[in-house]
């Protein structure tokens, strides 16, 4: 069973390998960001909610290049529960020409901010699939308090397990940005690691 020491300490460990520090010495080989792979002994099997139960409803917080898209994925295919992602449910909506995506599109199309209204119902009605009933893996919502209290609705004041909060020095995450890449088919990849065939 493990505790909220285990999580800091896995979250140190995170933070360590991120800001490239030799603080935690099981880390120091390490030149990739690190995958879940790199602190699975920390959290094995799985994070656990403050209750001491498997936690199943977790967010994923870091600014733009942050690594949180990638490590909300394989935490998501660990658990087996489904990744959400704001951006993900957008793209989504906007190509299958639901209400909610049919509102989005204009502004997605000018560059805008979508409004909350359209992304807290992507999101709400998201949540409320059969496959988010047993947990899910949250990735680039909520973005702010509005966002976050429909959350609270929704879950009674318990919408999360754990939250991760990945940190990388602002150099590093300008390095990430500068090198994605979207192919025409909205495949994103990187010209730093993992390039396109």
């Amino acid at each position: 069973m493990y505790t909220d020491n285990h999580l800091a300490y896995a979250a140190e460990v995170v933070t360590a390998v991120w800001a490239k520090r030799d603080a935690v010495p099981e880390c120091r080989p390490r030149r990739s960001p690190p995958t879940l792979a790199h602190f699975t002994a920390v959290l094995e099997p799985v994070p656990v909610a403050h209750d001491g139960r498997v936690a199943r409803r977790i967010l994923f917080l870091a600014p733009p290049g942050g690594g949180k898209s990638t490590q909300a994925r394989r935490l998501a295919a660990r658990l087996d529960v489904p990744y959400v992602a704001s951006g993900d449910l957008l793209r989504e909506h906007v190509t299958e020409g639901t209400p909610l995506g049919r509102r989005a599109a204009p502004f997605i199309e000018s560059g805008d901010l979508v409004p909350d209204d359209v992304v807290t119902g992507m999101v709400e009605e998201r949540l409320g699939r059969p496959d988010a009933a047993g947990g899910f893996v949250l990735d680039g919502f909520p973005r702010h308090v509005a966002q976050a209290a429909m959350l609270d609705r929704r879950f009674g004041g318990r919408a999360f397990d754990v939250v991760f909060q990945l940190t990388v020095p602002a150099d590093e995450i300008v390095r990430r940005l500068a090198g994605r890449r979207i192919c025409p088919n909205g495949h994103v990849f990187n010209v730093h690691h993992g390039p396109p065939a």
